[in-house]
């Protein structure tokens, strides 16, 4: 239901980390943060311009490029 998405989406503003990331059982990881990205994605809430979701000025796709490596993998 929409309250329940509604709920979610706010559960997931909340946890998001102030580097535009996100943490599983209390470690912040790249596979979480695209997992978001996924489910934002699939509601059609773009990241960037979303202010539930910009955290001190990170999105999450900021956050999910802090773990890209040097070599770009």
């Amino acid at each position: 239901s929409k309250q329940a998405i509604e709920k979610a989406l706010l559960f997931l503003s909340d946890a998001q980390l102030s580097k535009g990331d996100f943490a599983s059982y209390g470690s912040a990881s790249s596979e979480s943060t695209a997992q978001v990205l996924l489910a934002l994605n699939a509601l059609s809430i773009d990241y960037r311009t979303d202010e539930r979701f910009i955290k001190d000025g990170n999105n999450a796709l900021e956050g999910l490029l802090k773990y890209q490596l040097p070599d770009g993998s």
